[in-house]
């Protein structure tokens, strides 16, 4: 809401409108008027971005799991190797 203000203030400024002037005097009342709009594309875009970056994290787990399984598995062949050379 601060960018908003700071915009209808600088063309109050630089116009003199009345308008602008009338909604800076009573802004906390005005500001819960203004509401934020998104292009029609922009939730798709950022569910799609979501849903990759989940895939990512999902992706890296499933490497970090793969590489502690294959750690476990080295450690038990070398404790078996252990037992047979003692």
């Amino acid at each position: 809401s601060e960018i908003v203000l700071g915009l209808i203030g600088e063309h109050q400024a630089r116009t003199g409108s009345t308008v602008a002037a009338e909604i800076l005097a009573d802004w906390s009342k005005a500001k819960s008027k203004f509401v934020k709009v998104y292009p029609r594309d922009y939730k798709k875009v950022m569910e799609a971005k979501k849903a990759k970056e989940a895939n990512e994290r999902e992706e890296a787990e499933l490497k970090a799991q793969k590489i502690d399984d294959a750690f476990a598995k080295l450690k038990s062949m070398s404790s078996v190797a252990d037992k047979e050379l003692s």
